[in-house]
């Protein structure tokens, strides 16, 4: 477990690397600002899932959003660390846009695709 963030980089770390590179990690108490905590990692992947399968083994830490690990954290197979502290990568917020021709009645499928991303992830 860990009592603050700046205990990150004493941790092994498991960091997912894109193609704008490695994650940067971002924590921050609500309504604060966001501060950036360097970290060495462990692993560096650009396969989530191999991430995923390290720290389910022990390997270390994850930081990826909830709707990927939400059911390892609900199974207890993860624990989340610093729960009174909001982590991100970004310290803006990520956008999910659905597009469509502009018609005024889209197709059933589209509309059921809409409404499962705003029951997921909140309205527009």
């Amino acid at each position: 477990t860990l009592d603050h963030p700046v205990e990150l980089n004493q941790h092994k770390c498991l960091v997912y690397k894109g193609f704008e590179g490695p994650n940067r990690w971002l924590v921050r108490k609500p309504n604060e600002e966001w501060v950036h905590y360097p970290i060495t990692p462990l692993l560096s992947s650009n396969n989530a899932e191999s991430l995923m399968t390290a720290a389910l083994h022990g390997m270390g830490i994850v930081l990826f959003p909830d709707w990927l690990i939400g059911e390892a954290l609900k199974q207890d197979h993860l624990i989340k660390l610093l729960p009174e502290y909001e982590v991100a990568i970004k310290s803006h917020p990520q956008h999910i846009a659905a597009i469509y021709p502009n018609v005024r009645h889209p197709p059933l499928n589209i509309r059921v695709v809409i409404d499962y991303f705003a029951e997921i992830y909140g309205e527009r």
